[in-house]
């Protein structure tokens, strides 16, 4: 498995590889992850490759290239170009041609690995979410009209056509990039995520360390990174109107972020510092869950999230936003409420509701237990994945398909070219790793660029 992103680490990615990784081992397959480390290093079994090393001698003709050839030469556009290189260049020193498959988690790792992968081992890879948006939601793209919006679709679009076989997670995935990218909705397989369901309800009767005050008879739970895209202005929001009626609860936000301090401050300003709990990093979700009367995401973007896994497994009543795939997972008024995203006044009439209706609110949770239980199996999950990858490896023995290299009309550094601009024995190890027709830029991803 490979991500150009940090593993372990916290989010739904990290339990992704960790779920999938130890069902296949359980079964016998050997899974080893591609990914980065702090440093910044890239990771392969016990080989490591300097990235920093890598990353001093590409800047100066990537540099070079966007300035005098591209459009896009905003400095945001040419760091994640030089991110995606030094990745691309240290994935080819390490020994990726070993593997019989590689299953790619991002966009990103999966153009990187298309371009310097041996042409029979087949390509996976899982999508996650859309960056472009979760990019938009944190302000790092300001407009949809600029350079580094079309930048993220680009990435978005070369990543989902580089792959043998393309995962989703949901339905509404399949659909936005059909009606975003133009890219069929037959060109993706949707799997549901799986979890480890016994593991995690036996934690449920463990004790939590967090001190809940007796006079607080209801106990909202919010677990979710403290990032722009979760939202948790909207819960604060209505945790204020809430409080305009009633003081006979506590709001629990359990995970850390960014935001925290920003979040913080705006309890204060709101004044209901006194009902919101900020709990940072925790390895107790279950026993939290189990604490808890309802569950609560307020997201602005979601794709299949394990915290609405894990509420429907643990029987909580659930009030989530309609945003991206939740409403794939929870079915209004059965399994769980949904609210409009944003709209702060609709999630406190349902968080009174449902505080106010005991019988409701056992009901919402029985639903929930009995559908997450049947449908969130960890080995259920695996079985999918696996037939996908039957499907890939047969798929290469028909077609051992090299990655085309598309032409573009402007000049690009060829194999040959590089070499000048790196320490010699270095690009000796890196040159034997490449295929000989790889250039930098990539072509087909400047090709792109100018589609968006």
């Amino acid at each position: 498995m490979a991500t150009y992103f940090m593993y372990p680490s916290t989010g739904g990615l990290n339990t992704y590889i960790a779920v999938l990784k130890k069902t296949l081992e359980a079964q016998g397959y050997t899974v080893d992850v591609l990914a980065r480390k702090p440093g910044p290093r890239l990771h392969l079994l016990s080989e490591e490759i300097n990235m920093n090393t890598l990353r001093k001698m590409m800047s100066k003709p990537l540099n070079h290239y966007y300035k005098k050839h591209g459009q896009f030469s905003e400095p945001y556009i040419i760091k994640q170009e030089l991110d995606r290189y030094v990745f691309e260049l240290s994935s080819a020193l390490l020994p990726i041609e070993t593997y019989d498959l590689i299953h790619a988690q991002d966009v990103v790792s999966t153009r990187a690995l298309a371009r310097v992968k041996p042409a029979h081992i087949p390509l996976v890879t899982t999508i996650h979410g859309l960056y472009s948006e979760e990019r938009f939601n944190r302000g790092v793209i300001q407009t949809k009209n600029d350079h580094s919006w079309k930048y993220s679709l680009a990435q978005e679009y070369i990543g989902a056509l580089s792959a043998d076989k393309v995962i989703v997670l949901t339905n509404w995935m399949r659909q936005r990039f059909q009606d975003q990218l133009n890219i069929s909705s037959h060109h993706f397989e949707t799997i549901p995520n799986g979890m480890f369901i016994e593991e995690f309800t036996n934690k449920l009767t463990n004790k939590t360390q967090v001190h809940i005050p007796e006079s607080k008879k209801f106990t909202i739970l919010c677990p979710a990174r403290l990032v722009a895209e979760k939202d948790h202005r909207t819960l604060i929001d209505a945790v204020q109107l809430l409080k305009k009626e009633r003081e006979d609860f506590i709001c629990l936000l359990a995970g850390d972020g960014e935001l925290r301090e920003e979040l913080e401050g705006y309890c204060r300003e709101k004044e209901v510092q006194d009902v919101c709990l900020f709990l940072g990093n925790r390895n107790d979700i279950p026993e939290l869950m189990n604490r808890s009367d309802l569950v609560v995401l307020p997201s602005l973007q979601e794709n299949l999230p394990f915290t609405v896994m894990e509420a429907q497994v643990a029987g909580k009543p659930l009030i989530v936003s309609n945003a991206g795939g939740l409403p794939e997972m929870v079915h209004d008024g059965v399994t769980g409420r949904l609210f409009k995203k944003r709209d702060s006044r609709q999630l406190a009439f349902i968080l009174k509701e449902l505080m106010d209706h005991d019988e409701d609110r056992q009901l919402l949770g029985n639903n929930a237990k009995d559908w997450g239980r049947s449908q969130w199996s960890a080995n259920t999950f695996c079985e999918k994945i696996k037939t996908v990858y039957a499907e890939a490896l047969e798929q290469k023995k028909k077609e051992p398909r090299l990655m085309e290299f598309e032409s573009v009309n402007r000049p690009t550094y060829h194999t040959l070219e590089l070499h000048r601009f790196f320490e010699k024995s270095l690009w000796k190890k890196i040159d034997q790793c490449l295929p000989s027709n790889y250039t930098i830029p990539d072509p087909a991803f400047i090709k792109s660029l100018t589609t968006y």
